[in-house]
């Protein structure tokens, strides 16, 4: 990480508590973690065997199965 204002000394400060956060965060378990905002989980009734989800922008071939492999493990 690199910030391009300041010294070094004025940098520090906000550097570790900034790699402190990124450290907690990537600690949280999203796979079982919900957010307990009301109405912020969106439940829609999906019809067996349906899309429900689809990329946004094609998906080159030779990324195909790292990717869905990738997912499988996050849905795991």
């Amino acid at each position: 990480m690199q910030i391009l204002f300041g010294s070094d000394d004025d940098k520090e400060p906000f550097q570790d508590s900034l790699l402190e956060l990124l450290m907690l965060k990537s600690q949280i378990d999203i796979k079982n973690t919900t957010y307990g905002l009301l109405g912020s989980v969106i439940r829609w009734d999906i019809v067996p065997g349906s899309v429900a989800w689809r990329a946004q922008y094609l998906l080159p071939e030779v990324y195909r199965e790292i990717v869905a492999k990738q997912i499988t493990i996050w849905l795991g």
